[in-house]
């Protein structure tokens, strides 16, 4: 009987010891674009045992399609850029996966503006107004770059009040329909909100290019990150993704982080990445534990606490808004937690503007 007590014994601590091997070192919260590729960096760099949580029932967060009388509409991000002097590393994906798609050309823009009345304005009306939107473009850009010379100091302004300082504001139905071409539609907001230092220079077009691809795929835009996904959830991978599973609590220490799902499952790992939209994180959906500090910047690593914010295309300065700043950021994001794992510090907040 003892003999027994005693194998048994050790075939629980052999499972014991097994179950805590398969336990992953990395944890991802998020599978839009930004935790795919903070996952993909972290797999190719060596470090294989990560676990995914997804709160959706698919992957790749606002790339996200619909379907409309048989046809695929986007109902989140729509286009790339390229063209520019540095390559946007979407295009070499999309020709990976052949994603379909079509440059949209705006220069005819002066002759196919409408009065709201109906009709047609005179092209060289447009033109002018164009022109006028245009330098004021210009000067914006040159505004910000002087506000964001001063390091010490996180001095910042609305586009519109900087549209205000350059003496030409927008004002008749045109001129702010042509306004509403430069700025909202880009912007998906209106310039009396949008922050001018994190809006200009335009760097999406001034290093992306000025070309912008509008997606027509029937398999959605998605496709792209289904596709990177592809490359670390292979057969044989210990890459694992567990769907359905929203994170309601995140706790972290000095021995790692614990995340409790709304299912009532617990995950642990000696590291964490965050990539859960801005919305979330502004939310109470998630509790950390401990409380995040008020003024803590929401998109810095806690190296004393394996806790990394990864949050998508809203982390990145030069690429805000688009998909191409959530690939970038989330690899960023990864190659922070890969120096902080090898011991050679983590960036955190110290090169980081929000």
């Amino acid at each position: 009987m003892a003999a027994m007590s005693l194998i048994s014994l050790f075939v629980t601590l052999l499972f014991s010891a097994a179950k805590a091997a398969q336990s992953p070192s990395v944890i991802v919260v998020g599978a839009g674009m930004s935790g795919i590729s903070a996952a993909k960096t972290l797999y190719e760099a060596g470090i294989k045992d990560i676990l995914i949580l997804e709160a959706s029932s698919r992957i790749g967060g606002r790339m996200l399609k619909a379907d409309f009388s048989g046809y695929t509409v986007e109902m989140g991000a729509n286009w790339y850029n390229s063209g520019g002097p540095v390559a946007n590393p979407l295009v070499d994906l999309a020709k990976k996966v052949n994603l379909k798609s079509y440059i949209n050309d705006y220069s005819n823009i002066a002759e196919n503006t409408y009065k709201q009345e109906g009709g047609l304005y005179p092209k060289k009306d447009v033109e002018k107004v164009d022109e006028v939107a245009t330098a004021r473009d210009e000067y914006c850009s040159n505004f910000s770059k002087m506000l964001s010379r001063n390091k010490k100091k996180d001095v910042d302004v609305s586009i519109l009040a900087s549209q205000r300082l350059y003496g030409r504001p927008p004002l008749t139905p045109l001129e702010m329909v042509i306004d509403f071409y430069h700025n909202d539609y880009e912007d998906a907001e209106p310039p009396k909100v949008t922050s001018l230092k994190h809006t200009y220079p335009r760097a999406q077009f001034e290093e992306h290019g000025e070309y912008p691809h509008f997606v027509m795929d029937p398999r959605g835009f998605e496709v792209l990150v289904q596709y990177l996904a592809s490359q670390i959830l292979k057969k044989g991978s210990p890459v694992q993704l567990k769907l359905k599973k929203v994170a309601r609590e995140i706790a972290y220490s000095k021995s790692g982080v614990t995340i409790k799902t709304e299912d009532g499952s617990t995950y642990s790992a000696n590291y964490v990445i965050v990539s859960a939209s801005v919305g979330v994180l502004q939310s109470d959906l998630i509790q950390f534990k401990p409380t995040l500090p008020v003024d803590t910047n929401l998109f810095q690593s806690f190296p004393f606490a394996e806790l990394h914010f990864g949050c998508g295309e809203h982390n990145s300065n030069k690429f805000l808004g688009y998909v191409d700043g959530a690939y970038l950021e989330g690899i960023a994001t990864a190659n922070d937690l890969i120096k902080c794992i090898k011991g050679k510090g983590c960036k955190g907040d110290k090169n980081m503007e929000v």
